[in-house]
């Protein structure tokens, strides 16, 4: 006798159309309606079917073309409107791909699928799956509404029963100490699953824990028994490691270490961020740039993310110009702003703010610098994305908002001290590179004042212009001051040639943006030429002069 036909919505992520045809068949076989399975050959057709269905069980790919995409549909599905604690997730994995498989069981879903299988293969695990979810979502409504205590009495009872997917129960049973704050509770049924699953699950959990609460010590001596132990490399374990080089100021082992990581599973983007920054601290943007050029924007999970590769890697474009000579070009930012704008859902950053951000990159990039130091506070003060408040701190730093930036400086890196984190550890390293560059800025314009009193005014202001070009008067008085003042022998010529250039642009652009028909831009570019004459002439007299000498 024929099964009644089961009325549930059923989705199959596979590109390969005979394979999820093949699905298809064995699910139609089991008795699924034809009509409630539905095909995701990709991302666009996923996100259309979540919007429209809620969904009881989901067969998805977990590597395409040696991507592991799979990690995007579970996040994606997680976070969609009509996720359902119902519903079961299922991974298919190659056989041949053996450490996927430890990749995907760390992602929690109900079962992982080994292709190539049959149907006597493929019914079984199904039913077990949804058997599995069906009693996993009534333990989960009972979190969702605070009744920890029967939840745990739930996964206790069926943890005694013979079923191959116990240790699943005991996840929910530390979920639950986890989020009444029972740490000793966790960490005791913790070292108690050790004696019973040989796995490497209770082991790197008890390290995450244990890293959460700040007991470094145990945290260390963990991730050394994991190393002895004989598991294979943890990129958990990794961090751990790298995270005790920082707070040793071994800035080089860290960067090495996660560096390994990266290279090894590139779907940790922000560990590839991580690896950015501390080549940043290191003045190596060429690499910086180097490694977030590699990011495969199929992994990236979500916006936060999104923006953060985007907008560090915009910085090291603009950074590796200016290296270079190069002006940036400021036209690549109006794309990437289009892209911003057109992202589904609702942004972390208000979209206003997101626009002021890249106005003042536009501004900056085009020698038009000329900004109050309480817009860019304003931002500061709303945005909720880490990487921005880093890019805010690097263009008041740029601009010379030297109080500013201190006073962010001292309050993330106060705040960051008590997260024990690899991302709190690497953005804190960041933090005293800009310490260092901001006393340095702090020191040139220092010397401004001294080289003023010792009368040599033009170098003065050339060093205020170029320290705080936030100021149109450092600008507009630096160019009245090459317009009036005679060069002297001990002026540094190459360096007043440079400055003026830039500081005449910066004029030129302030009074356009003012009036497009300003009747002082036609003198501006007289005053240009007649400067750049007088100071090629005495560059021409120094360089005969030193020849006469030499």
């Amino acid at each position: 006798m024929q099964s009644k036909p089961k009325p549930l919505n059923v989705m199959i992520i596979e590109e390969d159309h005979m394979l999820s045809s093949s699905i298809k068949n064995m699910l139609k076989k089991m008795g699924f309606e034809d009509s409630r399975i539905h095909k995701a050959p990709n991302l666009a057709v996923f996100r259309t079917l979540v919007s429209k269905y809620t969904f009881y069980l989901i067969i998805c790919r977990y590597s395409i073309k040696d991507k592991p995409i799979g990690r995007k549909y579970l996040y994606l599905y997680r976070e969609c409107e009509r996720f359902s604690y119902d519903c079961s997730f299922v991974f298919l994995s190659d056989k041949a791909i053996g450490g996927s498989r430890r990749e995907i069981e760390e992602l929690f879903p109900d079962s992982i699928l080994e292709i190539p299988f049959n149907y006597n293969e493929f019914k079984p695990l199904i039913n077990e799956s949804l058997m599995k979810r069906k009693i996993l979502s009534a333990v989960y409504r009972e979190i969702d509404k605070g009744h920890f205590k029967r939840a745990i009495e739930i996964c206790e009872q069926l943890s005694k029963k013979n079923n191959i997917w116990w240790i699943d129960l005991y996840k929910v049973i530390i979920e639950c100490y986890i989020s009444q704050k029972k740490y000793k509770l966790a960490v005791k049924t913790l070292n108690d699953l050790r004696t019973k699953d040989t796995s490497e699950w209770p082991l790197i959990k008890l390290i995450e824990l244990n890293s959460v609460l700040g007991n470094e010590e145990e945290v260390l001596a963990l991730a050394h028994e994991f190393e002895v132990l004989g598991y294979p490399e943890h990129p958990i374990v990794s961090e751990v490691t790298a995270h005790q080089s920082i707070l040793d100021s071994d800035i080089k082992t860290a960067l090495e270490l996660i560096k390994k990581i990266v290279l090894r599973y590139p779907h940790l983007i922000d560990a590839t961020v991580n690896l950015a920054y501390l080549y940043i601290a290191f003045d190596d943007y060429r690499k910086a740039y180097a490694f977030m050029s590699k990011v495969d924007y199929d992994l990236i999970l979500n916006e936060q993310q999104f923006f953060a590769v985007e907008e560090v890697k915009t910085f090291l474009e603009i950074m590796l110009d200016s290296k270079r000579g190069n002006p940036y070009d400021s036209r690549a930012l109006g794309p990437k702003l289009t892209k911003i704008m057109n992202l589904d859902g609702k942004q972390v950053d208000d979209l206003k703010l997101t626009k002021r951000l890249y106005q003042i990159i536009r501004d900056i990039t085009t020698r038009n610098p000329v900004c109050a130091a309480k817009r860019i506070q304003e931002m500061y003060s709303k945005t909720q994305l880490p990487h921005r408040k880093l890019l805010l701190m690097a263009i008041a730093y740029h601009l010379g908002f030297t109080d500013e930036l201190t006073e962010w400086l001292d309050s993330e890196t106060e705040r960051l001290s008590e997260v024990r984190h690899i991302n709190a550890a690497v953005t804190i390293t960041l933090c005293k590179k800009m310490y260092e560059l901001k006393d340095q800025k702090l020191e040139k314009i220092g010397k401004a004042s001294e080289l003023e009193e010792q009368g040599r005014v033009l170098e003065s202001l050339a060093i205020l212009s170029k320290e705080i070009p936030s100021l149109i008067t450092h600008h507009s008085n630096f160019v009245n001051a090459m317009i009036k003042y005679k060069l002297s022998i001990d002026d540094d010529i190459n360096m007043l040639t440079s400055q003026f250039k830039s500081s005449i642009a910066v004029v030129f652009r302030n009074l356009q943006r003012q009036d497009p028909n300003h009747p002082k831009l036609s003198n501006i570019k007289k005053v240009q030429g007649m400067v750049l004459s007088k100071l090629e002439v005495e560059k021409r007299k120094t360089q005969s002069q030193q020849r006469a000498r030499g």
